[in-house]
């Protein structure tokens, strides 16, 4: 008889207890099983290296003025749809853009042709400041060559 009585007198408080000890392992097993969402940035591979389309410059003399032929091979497996060079012309440090919307294909070369050329006749007078790139794939990037960086999207 004491343990029924005991039983009716304690068992509220035992149920509660049960009941907080279940809630709170139960809330513990949810929030473990919980994965978090990071999201982290994928970095794509870069697609083209600025060394597969090696650049040859030809000082031309077209009578009373002098005007630059870069010649641009590319060595890449991707299709180039755009090219844009920005240059500088050390001797009056001027900057001069090229730009070619020619469809390179992988093995083929092209030529850009700039108005203006070194004041001194000599190629070593021509640093390429960047090279902006549009490719068949919808990638579009740019090389800054002072800072050695690619950006690309």
């Amino acid at each position: 008889m004491n343990f029924k009585k005991f039983f009716k007198k304690y068992c509220m408080i035992l149920l509660i207890i049960v009941i907080v000890i279940a809630g709170l392992g139960s809330y513990f097993v949810i929030k473990n099983n919980k994965k978090e969402n990071k999201i982290e940035p994928r970095v794509k591979e870069l697609p083209l290296r600025i060394d597969k389309i090696p650049l040859t410059f030809n000082i031309v003399n077209n009578g009373a003025e002098q005007t630059l032929e870069v010649n641009y091979t590319n060595n890449s497996k991707e299709t180039i749809t755009r090219l844009t060079l920005d240059i500088q012309l050390k001797d009056t440090q001027e900057t001069i853009q090229l730009s070619s919307n020619e469809a390179i294909q992988p093995g083929q070369t092209s030529t850009l042709y700039a108005a203006k050329a070194p004041a001194s006749g000599n190629v070593d007078d021509i640093e390429v400041l960047k090279y902006k790139i549009s490719l068949l794939s919808g990638v579009y990037m740019e090389y800054d060559t002072k800072l050695k960086q690619y950006n690309w999207s």
